[in-house]
């Protein structure tokens, strides 16, 4: 396989290399397919996860269980993000 980078990746590749972590530019490119993969991965976990609580959501709605969306509603929402922060306000 041959890989073209640009300029630019090229020089970002050279500088990983001078730090001296890395024995080639393969083993650079290698590292950042790794990462990249792993992006994905958690990606792909976040996305299936969005779509089971999605999929709860509507059915606790069909099920008669929600609520009507006010300003009450929202405030609760923000005060439940900013305890899960760890901020009072």
């Amino acid at each position: 396989m041959e890989i073209t980078l640009t300029p630019a990746l090229e020089k970002w590749v050279r500088e990983r290399l001078a730090t001296g972590l890395y024995a080639s530019e393969s083993e650079v490119v290698r590292e950042a397919l790794r990462l990249m993969q792993c992006q994905q991965e958690q990606w792909e976990r976040r996305r299936d996860e969005l779509r089971r609580e999605l999929s709860e959501g509507l059915e606790q709605l069909e099920r008669g269980e929600g609520q009507p969306f006010d300003a009450s509603v929202v405030d609760a929402v923000k005060k439940a993000g900013r305890a899960k922060l760890g901020r009072d306000t």
